[in-house]
């Protein structure tokens, strides 16, 4: 508290350089502060109340060498004659005046200004596949069309630069910038295990006794297997599920099948009951024919029986003329 105020009373009385910040809301934003009586002595960042006061929620102090010292969402490092501060998450609450420097040396104004963007709405998610090539693209407003822009990547708390514009190729990693679309890709060729983590695109800005780095994407890299392995894997499936539907439409028609000949057997069946039953009741009829010609028999015996009267008829004849003759 007492290096605070000493370090208060002395941005009041002596001069100090001011810079401009961009900050964009959901990002994060990286100070650097540098001055040429920079020595080992404690560092401190903190937000201004007012000209005399600093904002004890919103400050830091660094008391070793490449060691960063957390207080909330702000980290501070004092490392190889440079003082690097950290303000993760920002929000337009975030904005205001700043001061870095050494108790009762040397000092810098931050003007911290938080803007909102787009393409700073929250982390994205990607997959890469092993031995592949991933390419990250983000978009950038245009505040930073003429800067650098630089590829970060989140190691243990820390935030440490890979590569940036300035150097197009660095081992596995490239980055390009189509400033006409306010595009910055990043390439990572034969993307391997380790490689998965989080990353954020940023833009380069600020002067030589203060300079940022604004981080305005967040990318979440997750590896898994290779897209060959996937494809070996999509076929196999593509392959059991056709086999699979084969089988049953096979499985089908087989009952189908033998539902028909079933179905077909039974009608053969019954059309043969019933010939049978046909042909059984043929001999029926042919037995009735001599009980149907047995009348005309008997009635031929009534023909003879006719005769026969005709005969007596005849005989009374016969008597009749003979009465007669007497």
């Amino acid at each position: 508290m007492k290096n605070l105020l000493i370090f208060t009373l002395y941005l009041i009385s002596g001069a100090v350089d001011c810079s401009d910040v961009i900050g964009f809301t959901g990002g994060s934003v990286i100070i650097t502060c540098k001055h040429k009586r920079y020595s080992w002595r404690p560092k401190v960042f903190c937000k201004m109340k007012t000209q005399s006061e600093c904002d004890s929620t919103k400050s830091a102090h660094s008391y070793q060498q490449n060691i960063w010292v957390q207080n909330g969402r702000i980290s501070v490092s004092d490392n190889s004659q440079q003082f690097t501060v950290l303000i993760k998450q920002l929000g337009s609450e975030d904005s205001g005046m700043y001061q870095c420097g050494e108790s009762g040396r040397w000092s810098h104004d931050v003007n911290l200004t938080v803007i909102t963007y787009p393409c700073c709405s929250g982390p994205e998610r990607m997959t890469g596949f092993l031995r592949d090539t991933v390419t990250i693209s983000c978009s950038y407003p245009e505040e930073f069309t003429t800067t650098s822009k630089a590829f970060y990547r989140q190691t243990n708390g820390n935030i440490d630069l890979i590569t940036d514009t300035t150097e197009s190729q660095k081992g596995r990693f490239s980055v390009s910038d189509d400033t006409s679309s306010k595009v910055v890709s990043v390439r990572i060729s034969d993307v391997r295990e380790e490689d998965g983590g989080v990353y954020y695109c940023g833009a380069l800005g600020g002067g030589e006794s203060v300079s940022y780095e604004s981080l305005f994407t967040e990318i979440q890299l997750q590896v898994t297997g290779s897209s060959t392995a996937i494809i070996i894997i999509i076929i196999i499936l593509t392959v059991s599920v056709c086999v699979t539907l084969l089988l049953i439409g096979g499985l089908v028609l087989i009952y189908k099948l033998r539902h028909s000949l079933v179905t077909l057997d039974n009608q053969t069946a019954t059309l043969n009951t019933t010939t049978n039953d046909y042909e059984n009741d043929l001999p029926r009829n042919i037995n009735i024919s001599p009980e149907y010609y047995t009348p005309k028999a008997k009635s031929h015996q009534s023909d003879s029986v006719y005769q026969n009267l005709a005969q007596s008829a005849h005989q009374s004849d016969s008597a009749y003329q003979s009465l007669q003759e007497v």
